[in-house]
């Protein structure tokens, strides 16, 4: 679908493109109704500043100068809906399962043929640490942290017996397959574009791999496997890499002895994208080998962003591992760190603690699927909506979703369109790419929508394009009454972002689904439950019009990704809200400030704009979690002049 850009003209209600400041980031707005008078920001108070006045008028400044931002096309693909499947439950492939929810030792096993309780919490490791959401508790190896160069502060571990003892009865592979899948979840508590490796090699001189999953030991009889994560500086010394890493990597190596072997398989942890690896964040990790030995691909390394919008772990890199595991090994066994003792080191102890938590823990007898693991998907459902005189469809082929409308329109008190949907209680969004549309006239729409019900006239938000690649968000207020819309017309947006929080919905719009652009805003009471999915009407009674959307995420709400299309944030005025009757179904009056996520505003308010800035009373303070924040504001309900300043505070 190729789409033509022309930017929009300011309409004199609002501009919000001017007079910031772009050394702190601030703007401020004046203005009553129509009347739009903007000023430069004072830099030591740091302010977006505008006014409204409640009665029967209602605000409705326009958007002013759709920038969007160009950048390379971002392939990953999502399917429908997703959710974390969270605590795993023991199956006929479980050989061990640690929850990790314990507060000191032992730990238990969660498998119910072979359980191992893990009992050595030992240098500094420690239990009962929150983990990601759904999880309950985690272990920390964290340790003497990323610049930990002593051997105090890099050997913390857990282990079913003191370390450097061997000896321990682990059930690791399929007995008859030797397959096998070792998982946990990982958050990340150090900088990955640091360099970790040798002084020499410009590094901090920790020069350490960070290890999840040992089975190792200290006589070659009792050498199994280690899987780690190589951070950046390190060098692997084997094969192809031979030179300090340059980006960190998941390692995973089978300790065959017996054979005379030790093979390293080795692949790139992301850097960009969905899955790249940052701090702070929580990522399922996952190896994964089909039992057979010396077949190209036959072990799989597995990188996933913790996301409940994912339904398949992401798949970095294979290997052809040459031999099976060793049978009938007696390793020393432990998680986030070595069980191979170093001669070297004053303490015996080992040296390669993972920094950071580590969680849910699993090793399976079979090479799981990337959809057997911590993600899953959920089926979307199709209808038509009132009578469009012709079946609409939907099908989807490789995360491509077809969906074919017909119907008169989406617009006045009833609508004829179809449906391809999923419930969605409380917050949440829908992400969609059009690429591409078969329309049966230059009206046919496709796009996003949250719909209460599947009436004809039900209250909706409508985000979407129609054949001529105009863009708008259409809207009903209340049921069975005629919708309202603001559009632009010949936009190139293709990537489609309607947002709900609260009862305020946002759509933003993008070339590339990277940098998005705020589009518009309504605030309207629906229930917590409402219906989310794709639309597409033929514009025409009795005709099929045809989309194809990719991308589709629908879900909880998420951070906006890539950068911040302006030099300053941005207040915008919540539209639709102006009036007493909406304010007092509303229960006040919806203020938006849009800027760089993690962004913390304090919301000032006052009756008086004469009033020196700092006699102005705090009503909110905000953190921008979402790419746009927003704030509701009760005091409106009784006061017919507000003026609004919006402070920048951090970090």
């Amino acid at each position: 679908m190729t789409f033509s850009f022309t930017p929009l003209q300011n309409k004199g209600w609002l501009n919000n493109d001017k007079n910031g400041c772009a050394k702190c980031r601030r703007y401020w707005y004046r203005g009553r109704l129509s009347n739009w008078n903007v000023g430069q920001a004072d830099c030591n108070l740091g302010n977006l500043l505008f006014a409204m006045k409640t009665g029967s008028n209602t605000i409705r400044p326009t958007l002013h100068g759709l920038v969007l931002v160009l950048a390379a096309t971002v392939l990953s693909t999502y399917a429908v809906r997703a959710a974390i499947v969270g605590r795993y439950t023991p199956d006929q492939y479980t050989l061990h399962l640690w929850h990790l929810d314990e507060t000191a030792t032992p730990v238990a096993d969660a498998a119910t043929y072979f359980p191992l309780a893990l009992n050595a919490l030992a240098n500094g490791a420690t239990l009962g640490n929150p983990s990601a959401p759904g999880f309950g508790t985690a272990l920390s190896t964290y340790d003497g942290g990323p610049d930990g160069v002593a051997s105090t502060d890099i050997n913390a571990v857990l282990s079913p017996r003191p370390l450097p003892d061997d000896g321990t009865a682990l059930t690791y592979a399929n007995p008859t397959t030797d397959a096998f899948t070792y998982e946990a979840i990982i958050r990340i508590d150090f900088d990955p574009t640091q360099n970790l490796g040798a002084v020499t090699n410009g590094g901090n001189g920790r020069n350490q791999p960070m290890v999840i999953i040992n089975a190792d030991g200290n006589t070659d009889a009792a050498r199994l496997f280690q899987f780690r994560l190589d951070p950046k500086g390190i060098n692997p010394n084997f094969v192809l890499w031979t030179n300090p890493l340059t980006q960190p990597m998941l390692e995973f190596i089978n300790i065959n002895v017996d054979l005379g072997s030790v093979q390293s398989m080795l692949a790139p942890i992301p850097t960009n994208g969905p899955d790249a690896i940052a701090l702070g964040n929580w990522y399922h990790v996952a190896v994964s080998y089909d039992g057979n030995a010396g077949i190209p691909g036959n072990l799989m390394l597995y990188w996933t962003r913790l996301d409940p919008m994912r339904t398949s772990a992401s798949l970095i890199g294979t290997a052809t591992m040459t031999n099976d595991l060793r049978i009938g090994a007696l390793p020393g066994f432990a998680i986030g760190n070595s069980s191979r003792a170093i001669a070297s080191i004053p303490t015996n102890s080992p040296t390669g603690n993972f920094v950071g938590l580590i969680d849910e823990v699993r090793m399976s007898s079979t090479n799981r699927s990337p959809t057997d693991m911590q993600f899953q998907a959920t089926s979307i459902i199709g209808t038509d909506i009132c009578d469009p005189g012709s079946l609409g469809s939907f099908g989807v082929t490789n995360g491509v979703y077809t969906v074919r409308g017909s119907g008169e329109d989406i617009v006045g008190s009833a609508d004829e369109f179809y449906f391809a949907y999923l419930p969605l209680q409380g917050d949440g969004m829908i992400v969609a790419r059009v690429v591409g549309m078969q329309p049966n006239n230059p009206q046919s729409e496709a796009g996003l929508m949250m719909r209460d019900g599947l009436d004809c006239g039900a209250r909706h938000v409508f985000l979407g394009l129609d054949a001529s690649t105009n863009m708008f968000l259409r809207r009903r207020l209340a049921a069975n009454a005629s919708s309202i819309q603001d559009a632009w017309p010949g936009t190139n947006v293709s990537w489609l972002r309607l947002t709900r929080i609260g009862n305020t919905f946002i759509g933003h719009v993008s070339t590339n689904g990277t940098n998005w652009n705020y589009a518009w805003a309504t605030a309207l009471v629906l229930p917590s439950q409402i219906n989310v999915g794709l639309a597409v009407t033929a514009h025409r009674h009795g005709y099929i019009s045809t989309a194809q959307f990719d991308n589709l995420i629908i879900g909880p709400p998420t951070p906006l990704p890539g950068p911040w299309p302006g030099t300053a944030p941005r207040m915008y005025v919540c539209l639709d809200a102006g009036t007493e009757a909406s304010m007092q179904n509303l229960g006040g009056f919806p203020v938006l400030v849009g800027g760089v996520v993690g962004d913390q505003f304090s919301i000032k308010c006052t009756n008086n704009v004469a009033a020196p800035f700092a006699s102005w009373p705090t009503n909110a303070t905000l953190t921008n979690t979402w790419g746009v924040a927003t704030y509701l504001d009760t005091q409106a309900l009784t006061n017919r002049m507000r003026f609004y300043r919006a402070q920048r505070t951090g970090p």
